[in-house]
């Protein structure tokens, strides 16, 4: 709770101080203050000079979602929708070991840019399934001997796990590109079209439930209302871009 209290007030500082700097109407660009974050072109750096300094490659950084016409079972509607149409506040039906259960949104982040992604053709489904290369999928027998796995590492001839009945098994992996979205439930693992169960996380399941802990506690302590005011807000939607951005090229980094 502590790390999760700090974590979120690191993120409101952030906003806050982004909101209060101004620069005067008419004010030339020569005495504008000046961003140290470098950039690099197709190549470069990243971080502030002197201090430290990253190396990287323009390579498209990862992204850590689901496709954003991926359908999920909306309780309110039930029926199937979107993934882009689900606001906050929204309930979703995910998947427990003792059966399904309604779970809240308590966080959504859209990407605005088209990104690289991989289609999973399953047997038995409707359509393809599309996530980003780093969002976990389960592969098992059933929901409780699930294997969490990153979806750049799902083979054909694996299987990957439903609400019930027999795993369905991964026919085709084919590269792509579409519209990323990130959606959170208190209950992260959400049931898909054709029963298909997957995590909401990416990378790895424990340390995003960290990473995420501020978004749950003020939606519980202020509600869906105002965390969806705080999320969509302009300075704080731009902050959550950065901090997507830069967590990204970190993963690129490291992998």
């Amino acid at each position: 709770m502590k790390l999760a209290i700090l974590i979120f007030n690191i993120l409101l500082t952030l906003v806050f101080a982004k909101q209060s700097v101004r620069v005067p109407r008419g004010t030339k660009s020569k005495d504008k203050p000046k961003n140290r974050r470098l950039k690099g072109g197709k190549d470069g750096k990243i971080g502030i000079p002197g201090v430290f300094e990253i190396k990287y490659k323009n390579r498209g950084h990862r992204k850590n979602c689901l496709g954003d016409d991926t359908l999920l079972y909306s309780c309110d509607d039930n029926e199937f929708v979107e993934a882009n149409e689900v606001q906050i506040g929204n309930s979703l039906r995910t998947m427990t070991p003792h059966g399904t259960v309604c779970s809240d949104v308590y966080y959504k982040f859209s990407h605005l840019e088209q990104s690289d992604t991989l289609s999973f053709t399953l047997n038995g489904t409707e359509s393809p399934l599309v996530f980003s290369d780093l969002h976990i999928v389960y592969i098992g027998r059933n929901f409780n001997e699930r294997s969490p796995t990153l979806a750049k590492d799902v083979r054909i001839g694996d299987k990957l796990v439903t609400k019930e009945g027999p795993s369905k098994e991964v026919i085709s992996v084919t590269p792509t590109m579409g519209g990323l979205v990130n959606i959170l439930t208190f209950n992260p693992h959400l049931e898909l079209k054709d029963g298909v169960i997957v995590s909401g996380y990416s990378i790895d399941e424990t340390l995003n439930s960290i990473l995420f802990a501020p978004f749950r506690m003020m939606y519980r302590t202020f509600g869906a209302k105002y965390t969806s005011y705080i999320i969509e807000n302009t300075t704080f939607n731009a902050l959550l871009r950065e901090v997507d951005k830069y967590f990204s090229y970190s993963i690129d980094i490291i992998s």
